[in-house]
């Protein structure tokens, strides 16, 4: 389910263990499930492959669509860490950094 890919995701990043094919299935993944996804997933599936410095602008542009729709329901640390992954990975949203 949704919430068990950011927690794959946030376990990779907190082992540092940057599996790329593992990272492109979550991705893969992660597309079709966005909705189901929390404020809190959104954010660490963001984190985790920022920290990893794996960089998707496909997912990074479907997860920006996602995080506007629930931008009220997000935390100040959900957003701080969606917009760090989004600034450490130089991937530019500006709608998402209007909102």
């Amino acid at each position: 389910n949704a919430q068990s890919l950011s927690i794959l995701v946030n376990a990779c990043a907190k082992l540092r263990r940057r599996d790329v094919p593992l990272l492109t299935q979550v991705a893969k993944n992660v597309t079709p499930r966005a909705k189901e996804f929390t404020p809190q997933a959104l954010a660490m599936i963001a984190h985790g492959f920022s920290k990893l410095e794996v960089r998707s602008e496909i997912l990074f542009y479907l997860l920006a669509a996602e995080i506007m729709e629930k931008m009220p329901l997000f935390s100040g640390q959900g957003l701080g860490m969606v917009l760090r992954a989004y600034g450490h990975l130089d991937i530019k949203n500006e709608r998402l950094v209007q909102g």
